[in-house]
């Protein structure tokens, strides 16, 4: 699997490294609110 970076403007950033990471990370983005633009 290829590392997976994710950034928002307003909450910083993450980065996917393994199945595990990736599901964590989108669970988190999931959990976020407003507008995702």
């Amino acid at each position: 699997m290829r590392a997976l970076a994710a950034w928002c403007e307003h909450r910083g950033s993450a980065v996917a490294e393994s199945a595990a990471d990736l599901d964590a990370l989108l669970n988190t983005l999931a959990g976020w609110r407003g507008n995702m633009v």
